[in-house]
């Protein structure tokens, strides 16, 4: 007894409920481990519902950038109709003059300007085009100069074959844009109401394209010529053809 007090008495009781330095740091981590969990999830799930907003009805259409965003246009009632057919212009001229394409062109707007009076010209219009890579819009071209040549001024018939190509390339988009739409909506993903509308308004403004003009600039081979006025609608990056 004396020793005990001689050395300052018996060590106090410990609580039962008295935590550890160390026990206290690790409970802090793991609750601030929870919380950054939720605020991981939380954002998660706005980010994922954003999305589905953005894209709504076309996030699942199999098409390039350019024609989902002309078929999300063409949907809306609030945008021109200028706007809708700048935007189906654009797509247009991007997926006609790509560089094989343009090469082709170039070769045969040369051949015609000096085949004046060659007697077999679909026979070397022919070898023209075995000699450049083929496209779909190539083909078409193909068989609209074959049409045209026997009775027609070669360049003449070269300009009636460029307008037939591209109204028949639009009309093809059109039926494009209408199957991926009927899909879409079989996915469940766009309603009948969104289907229609879509589809009705995007045909009505592939019809509508002064296709002169459309014609004029692919000719010269500007494929930037509608670049500036649908980027401004658009706002997206240029992406392969349809």
């Amino acid at each position: 007894m004396l020793a005990n007090q001689v050395d300052g008495g018996p060590a106090p009781l410990q609580s039962p409920y008295t935590t550890s330095p160390t026990l206290c740091q690790h409970l802090l981590i793991v609750r601030f481990l929870c919380l950054f969990v939720d605020i991981v999830s939380f954002w998660y799930i706005i980010m994922k519902q954003g999305n589905a907003m953005t894209d709504g009805p076309f996030k699942n259409l199999q098409l390039t950038k350019r024609w989902k965003k002309f078929a999300e246009l063409a949907h809306n009632e609030t945008v021109e109709p200028d706007n809708k057919r700048v935007a189906a212009c654009n797509a247009i001229v991007r997926d006609v003059l790509i560089e094989s394409n343009r090469a082709l062109l170039s070769t045969l707007v040369t051949h015609f300007s000096r085949a004046q009076l060659e007697l077999d010209l679909a026979s070397s219009v022919e070898a023209i085009f075995s000699c450049h890579s083929k496209s779909p819009f190539g083909d078409s071209l193909q068989r609209e100069l074959a049409f045209r040549l026997n009775g027609s001024m070669p360049m003449a018939a070269y300009d009636e074959a460029i307008k037939a190509t591209v109204i028949q390339y639009a009309k093809e988009v059109g039926n494009r844009i209408e199957e991926e739409c009927l899909r879409s909506h079989e996915l469940g993903d766009m309603k009948r109401s969104d289907l229609s509308l879509t589809v009705s308004q995007a045909k009505s403004t592939l019809n509508s394209l002064d296709i002169d003009k459309l014609s004029r600039v692919i000719l010269s081979g500007d494929k930037d010529a509608f670049k500036e006025a649908a980027s401004k609608q658009e706002g997206i990056d240029e992406g392969p053809t349809l």
